[in-house]
C-alpha cells in the first residue's frame, strides 16, 4: 500500500505553445470586430423603438428593478440601461455591447468545442484534428451572415446573450467534469445558468441539452450522469421553479406580451408550419442567401405543404435518436439543435413563424456538425496528417473570408429603417407589413406622400390591415386630408375595435376640424382601452386647453408625462400653461427639459426664449430666438419675437 494521496491528473488538454494558445483567440476576435465593424451606425429599428427608444424604465440604474421591469428578461432590460447611462440615445455603445457579446460567445464556443474533443470518449481520434476544428467552428460561427439579426438589431440582444450564458453553462460543466475542484466549475454553471434565464426564456432548453450531452460524452449512462451530478441539475432546475413558473401562472401578461400573439395563428396551425420553417434555417445554414428581417412566413395548408418537409424534418428527427440510442457523438449535437428550437418551432404559437434571430445557438450545432463530418471525409481521403490539416485550413479561411464578407454586406442594410424595409420588400415583394413599415418610416421623416404610397401598397396586398389603415389615416392627417383620414382610422377599428392609436388618430382628426367634444371623446376610449398611453393624456389636455379648463390640461400633461419624461411635447404643453400662470422659472426647467429631449424642437427654443424675456433675462433669450431661426429659418413667431426682444431696452 501507497502511503499518502494518490494526486489524479485531471488535464484532458494536450500541451501546445503559447503561441497556439492566443493565435486563436486573437483571431476569433479579429475577424470579429472585421465583420461587425460598420454596424456601429446602425440606427434604432422597429423593436428598439418601444423597448429603448420610448422605453423609460431604462433611463436610470437605481432602483435596479425599475430598469428591469416587469419581464422576465430583467437581465437585458438593465444592460440596455447601462447603454443608456452610457450614451443615451446614441447607438454606438449599444453596438458595441452586442458585439462584444457575440465575441465572448464565439470565444466560449471555440472552448467548449476544443475540451469536447479532448475527452476521453473522442480524444483519440481528434486529438490532432481539434486544433483547427475548434478555431474553425467559433470563427463561422462568428461571421456567419445568419447572425446579424442577433447582433446588429440591438433589441436581439436578449438572444445572443443568452447564447453567451448557455455556452458558459455548457464550458463550466465540462470543466468541472474534469476537475480536481469541480464544485468551483459547478458554482460558476450555476450563475450563468441563472443568468441566461434572466436573459431569454429559451435558456430553459440548457438543462436537457446539459444532461444529454453528460450521458452522451461525459458519464456514458443515464445512471452515472445522475449519480455524478444530481445536485448541479436540481440546482439549475430551481431557478425556472422557483420564479418563472409561478410569476407565469399569477399573471401572464406581461411576460408573453413581449413575444406571443396565440390569436394570429392556431397551435396545431403552427406546428404544421414548423418543419417547413427548419428546413428553411437549414438552407440558410448553408446558403445564408437571401436573408430577410421579416418573412411574413405563410401558414401551411393542405397535405401538399404539410407533408413533404414533415417527413424530412421527421427523418431527421429519428437519426438523431438512433445516434443517441447507440452514444454516437454526432447524436447529440443534432438533438441539441432540436431542443434548442423546440419552444420556438414546435406547438406554442408566436406572432412571427419564422424569424432568423431563433438560429443564433442552432447554428452552432449545424456549423459544428458540418465540420465534423468534412473532417471525417478528409481523413478519408488524405492520408497526411499535415497535407489534410493545411487543406482543411484553407477550405475554413475561405469560408470565413466569404461569410464575414456577406456579414459585412448585410450590415448596411440595418443602417436605417428604410434600407432595412426596402432589403425586405426586395426579397419578398408581396410582404404586405414591410410596405406598412417602409411607409412608417417615410412618415417618420415627414415624406408623407412617401408613405402614403407605401400604406396604399400594404392595403392593396392586404385589406383587412387594420395598422395600415390606420397609418395612411396618420399621413392624411398630417397632409389636410381629414375627411379621408376619418374614414380610414375608422375602418381600422371596424376590423379591430379595441385599436388604441386609430381611437388617437380619430380624435386627432375631429380636433382639427374644431370639433373638441367630439375629438375628447375618442381620446378617452383610447385610454379606455389602454389608460397607460402618454399620447392620449396629451392630447386629451390639449382639447381641455383650447376650451380654457388650463387645470385639467395641466393635469393631462402632468400624467403624460409620469408616464414618459421623456415626452418633449407635454413638457412644452405643461411649460406653457406654467407660462401663463405666472410660474416662468417652472416653465422654464420644462422647455430646458424638452430641447434636452429634442434640440431641433423649435417651438420649444421659441417659447424658451419668451419665458426667458419674462424673467428679464434677454441675452439669454436673444440666444434661444436665434437658435429657432437656425433650425428654421423661415419660423414666422420667432423673428417676430427676436425683433422685439432686440428693440427692448430691457
Amino acid at each position: 500500500m501507497r502511503n499518502g494521496r494518490v494526486k489524479r491528473s485531471v488535464s484532458t488538454c494536450p500541451k501546445t505553445s503559447s503561441w497556439a494558445v492566443v493565435a486563436a483567440p486573437l483571431l476569433i476576435v479579429a475577424c470579429g470586430l472585421g465583420a461587425y465593424f460598420n454596424s456601429f451606425g446602425g440606427a434604432f429599428i422597429f423593436d428598439d423603438l418601444p423597448w429603448i427608444v420610448d422605453n423609460p424604465s431604462i433611463r436610470h440604474l437605481w432602483p435596479p428593478w425599475d430598469a428591469m421591469g416587469r419581464t422576465l428578461r430583467p437581465l437585458l432590460f438593465y444592460t440596455l440601461a447601462i447603454n443608456y447611462a452610457i450614451s443615451g440615445l446614441e447607438v454606438w455603445s449599444y453596438h458595441a455591447v452586442n458585439l462584444a457579446i457575440h465575441i465572448l460567445a464565439a470565444l466560449t464556443l471555440y472552448g467548449l468545442v476544443r475540451r469536447t474533443l479532448l475527452l476521453e470518449s473522442l480524444r483519440e481520434r481528434y486529438v490532432q484534428s481539434a486544433r483547427w476544428l475548434a478555431p474553425a467552428a467559433a470563427l463561422i460561427w462568428l461571421v456567419h451572415p445568419l447572425q446579424t439579426q442577433s447582433v446588429t438589431y440591438i433589441i436581439q440582444r436578449g438572444e445572443s446573450l443568452m447564447g453567451l450564458f448557455y455556452l458558459l453553462t455548457l464550458y463550466y460543466a465540462v470543466r468541472g467534469a474534469r476537475s480536481g475542484h469541480a464544485w468551483r466549475w459547478y458554482v460558476a454553471a450555476f450563475i450563468a445558468h441563472s443568468c441566461g434565464l434572466g436573459a431569454k426564456e429559451i435558456m430553459v432548453t440548457c438543462l436537457p441539452v446539459l444532461f444529454l450531452f453528460d450521458v452522451a460524452l461525459l458519464s456514458g449512462s443515464i445512471g452515472r450522469a445522475i449519480r455524478k451530478r444530481w445536485a448541479l441539475y436540481v440546482a439549475m432546475a430551481a431557478p425556472g421553479l422557483i420564479f418563472l413558473g409561478p410569476s407565469i401562472v399569477r399573471d401572464p401578461a406581461p411576460y408573453f406580451s413581449l413575444r406571443f400573439d396565440v390569436e394570429a395563428v392556431a397551435p396545431l396551425q403552427y406546428a404544421q408550419s414548423q418543419p417547413g420553417v427548419i428546413l428553411h434555417y437549414l438552407k440558410l445554414a448553408f446558403w445564408p442567401a437571401p436573408l430577410c428581417f421579416d418573412y411574413d412566413w405563410p401558414v401551411a395548408k393542405g397535405w401538399g405543404e404539410v407533408a413533404p418537409p414533415a417527413i424530412v424534418i421527421g427523418l431527421l428527427l429519428l437519426g438523431t435518436i438512433w445516434a443517441l440510442w447507440h452514444r454516437w457523438a454526432w447524436g447529440f449535437v443534432a438533438a441539441a439543435f432540436f431542443l434548442i428550437l423546440l419552444p420556438t418551432s414546435s406547438i406554442m404559437p408566436i406572432r412571427d413563424l419564422a424569424v432568423e434571430h431563433r438560429m443564433y445557438l442552432p447554428l452552432a450545432a449545424v456549423v459544428v456538425l458540418t465540420l465534423v463530418c468534412g473532417e471525417s471525409l478528409l481523413r478519408r481521403l488524405v492520408v497526411q496528417h499535415r497535407t489534410r490539416t493545411r487543406l482543411a485550413v484553407g477550405v475554413v479561411g475561405v469560408m470565413v473570408a466569404a461569410c464575414g464578407y456577406l456579414t459585412y454586406e448585410r450590415n448596411t442594410d440595418y443602417r436605417s429603417a428604410n434600407s432595412l424595409w426596402s432589403s425586405v420588400i426586395t426579397a419578398h415583394p408581396e410582404n404586405a407589413r414591410a410596405h406598412n413599415n417602409l411607409g412608417a418610416a417615410w412618415a417618420a421623416q415627414r415624406e408623407f406622400e412617401r408613405a402614403q404610397a407605401c400604406y396604399l401598397q400594404a392595403l392593396q396586398l392586404r385589406p383587412d390591415y387594420a395598422e395600415a389603415h390606420n397609418n395612411l389615416g396618420v399621413a392624411m392627417i398630417h397632409q389636410g386630408q381629414l375627411e379621408a383620414a376619418l374614414a380610414h382610422c375608422g375602418e381600422a377599428l371596424t376590423i379591430k375595435p379595441n385599436y388604441a392609436d386609430a381611437h388617437i388618430n380619430v380624435g386627432m382628426a375631429l380636433a382639427r376640424q374644431g370639433k373638441m367634444e367630439q375629438a375628447r371623446a375618442s381620446y378617452a376610449e383610447a385610454l379606455r382601452c389602454n389608460n397607460n398611453l402618454p399620447v392620449a393624456h396629451n392630447n386629451l389636455g390639449t382639447t381641455w386647453e383650447k376650451q380654457g379648463d388650463l387645470a385639467r390640461a395641466a393635469a393631462c400633461y402632468a400624467e403624460a408625462l409620469r408616464l414618459d419624461d421623456r415626452y418633449a411635447m407635454a413638457h412644452v404643453n405643461l411649460a406653457n400653461i406654467l407660462l401663463q400662470g405666472g410660474k416662468p422659472e417652472e416653465a422654464i426647467a420644462h422647455y430646458r427639459t424638452a430641447l434636452r429631449i429634442d434640440p431641433m424642437f423649435v417651438p420649444a427654443c421659441n417659447n424658451l426664449g419668451t419665458a426667458l424675456m419674462s424673467v428679464g433675462r434677454k441675452e439669454e433669450a436673444l440666444a434661444q430666438f436665434r437658435r429657432a431661426l437656425q433650425l428654421q429659418p423661415n419660423d414666422i413667431n420667432a423673428r417676430e419675437n427676436l425683433h422685439k426682444a432686440q428693440q427692448n431696452p430691457r
